[in-house]
């Protein structure tokens, strides 16, 4: 993901009433999405719930419809101008037999990445029925230096 130069177009007026619009995604090449919309919060910045949405949203549509997804994880590194459009560019990280982890690299700038991952194989397997079991590790009462 990525912050629109400043000779770029800026986001487009928010209704302040269609929610969903907030994450909807204009597609501008295969697996390449730019936000459409920006909504600030209280100190001018974009408001990070939006940014994680559109995040999903980029992820999903760069996979299958049958491969819903299981978790999304996030860091943001610097707050972003809620007046500019972010481009979201995700990858499939892996192609198999299970539903394969999607990832939306994100920056402000081409030296400033970030990304959010998208795994799937845990909700897709389970789905098939498998079952998953927690070990516990023996941890070492005392460890030799």
């Amino acid at each position: 993901m990525r912050v629109a130069e400043s000779n770029e177009a800026a986001c487009d007026p928010w209704d302040n009433q269609a929610a969903e619009a907030l994450v909807s995604l204009e597609t501008i090449a295969p697996l390449r999405y730019r936000s459409r919309f920006g909504d600030g919060n209280l100190n001018g910045r974009s408001y990070g719930g939006q940014i994680l949405g559109q995040a999903m949203m980029a992820a999903t549509l760069s996979a299958p419809e049958d491969r819903p997804a299981a978790m999304l994880q996030l860091l943001f590194l610097r707050g972003a101008d809620p007046g500019r459009r972010i481009t979201f560019d995700p990858e499939v990280l892996q192609v198999g037999k299970h539903s394969p982890p999607a990832m939306s690299s994100a920056a402000r700038t081409a030296d400033e990445p970030c990304s959010a991952r998208r795994p799937r194989s845990a909700r897709h397997s389970r789905a098939r029925g498998t079952q998953y079991r927690l070990r516990r590790r023996r941890i070492p009462k005392a460890c030799p230096i």
